[in-house]
């Protein structure tokens, strides 16, 4: 599971309306954020942020990197990205199989007998592989970065394409 860490001063800020809103959205009964003793709080500035991957897989990302960063297009579609893993790990998992073999990144040191789709991203994929030698992590990547979610079909068809040749 990826998750991070940012380090940074913290500021006491006005708890708006617009704040209130926007914190009740993602903590629907989370009505103690209108108690007179739950503060606001923003980071000014964000420092650095610890980003970790996975397990061996971690990095420090500056504060003005993080502070500029976008979005992913893929990621921030959930429910189509989510509708996208579901169904080619159901119904496709021998194009799963195909693509990792072919693509993975780096590659496998044996190929993989079973396969999985963790996530997808407008860079590419993340995929559980299962061979002989045991479970790895594998990343796919996209031959040309997805400006939607609604891009992830035509590139996993591509995909499947050019395994197979």
């Amino acid at each position: 599971m990826q998750r991070g860490t940012i380090v940074g001063k913290m500021e006491k800020v006005e708890k708006t309306k617009d704040i209130i809103d926007s914190f009740r959205a993602r903590h629907p009964a989370g009505t103690y954020v209108l108690f007179d003793d739950f503060y606001a709080f923003k980071f000014r500035p964000v420092d650095r942020v610890r980003f970790i991957a996975g397990f061996g897989e971690m990095s420090w990302v500056k504060g003005k990197d993080f502070e500029e960063a976008k979005p992913d297009p893929v990621l921030s579609d959930v429910a189509k990205t989510k509708n996208a893993i579901s169904h080619m790990n159901s119904d496709h998992a021998d194009a799963n199989l195909l693509i990792v073999n072919k693509f993975a990144q780096p590659r496998l040191p044996q190929p993989a007998q079973t396969c999985t789709i963790l996530s997808i991203d407008s860079l590419g994929m993340d995929m559980l592989a299962i061979s002989k030698d045991g479970r790895r992590l594998a990343r796919v990547p996209f031959p040309k970065a997805l400006s939607s979610a609604s891009e992830v079909k035509d590139a996993i068809i591509g995909l499947t394409k050019a395994a197979r040749l």
